[in-house]
């Protein structure tokens, strides 16, 4: 346990006893089931809002920033437990006579329900919208697998005598068009993906005597854009 977290859980506690002291001093007076109830709801309601507010509300570490996914639902939730619990708490002090005790804990009851139930609709957004942030990356990856395969082929230019005029301009033209593929997580995508990286490797292999392999290199750039043209038009489904 951290000392931040040690500090949290001693305020906590604090407002707790405070809590617990002013209803013993205001309200002490209502009957014995509903003192405890009133005081059960304020002590949820207080430490709800404590907890939301002490707690980082959004991980700078976190890449996927899945906690801003859930803020709303957090917030709203808590914000009209808190009303419709203090209206029913409030209503309860002037006419418990006739929205007796039993009937005031079973609608608390329902209301606390509730709240669990958006905590738990909060955590399934933030693990879906992380669940989501990982799928773009992974489609994303493809794509930019191929992008460092033309860069390392662009660099692997540089200093290479007795090329065609052609070449380079035709591999900056790789690189132009790159950047109009949009993610896809197909199983054509990867596999057209993983051919174009195979390909320019084996250009870049055959670079080593450029004279020889001209038409060897000639013919796999040929390959190369076509490949890229048809994963231009694969799309996610």
């Amino acid at each position: 346990m951290t000392t931040k977290t040690l500090i949290r859980i001693l305020l906590g506690l604090g407002f707790q006893v405070l809590i617990v002291v002013l209803f013993v001093l205001l309200l002490a007076w209502l009957p014995s089931s509903l003192f405890w109830l009133d005081l059960i709801v304020v002590s949820v309601i207080s430490w709800s809002c404590y907890l939301a507010i002490s707690n980082p509300w959004i991980d700078l570490d976190d890449r996927t920033q899945k906690q801003v996914g859930g803020l709303a639902i957090k917030w709203s939730s808590i914000w009209y437990y808190t009303v419709a619990a203090g209206v029913v708490a409030i209503a309860g002090l002037f006419t418990y006579q006739y929205f007796t005790p039993a009937l005031q804990w079973v609608v608390q009851l329902l209301l606390a329900l509730l709240l669990i139930s958006s905590f738990f609709i909060t955590r399934m957004t933030e693990s879906k919208v992380a669940d989501v942030y990982c799928e773009q990356q992974e489609m994303a990856g493809g794509v930019a697998s191929m992008a460092r395969s033309t860069e390392r082929l662009r660099d692997a230019l540089i200093g290479v005598s007795g090329l065609r005029p052609d070449v380079e301009p035709r591999v900056g033209q790789l690189e132009a068009e790159i950047r109009f593929i949009s993610p896809a997580n197909t199983a054509e995508a990867a596999e057209v993906e993983r051919q174009y990286s195979a390909l320019v490797n084996d250009i870049i292999h055959a670079l080593a005597d450029p004279e020889v392999n001209a038409d060897r290199i000639d013919v796999s750039l040929q390959r190369a854009a076509r490949l890229v043209e048809r994963r231009k038009k694969i799309y996610s489904t």
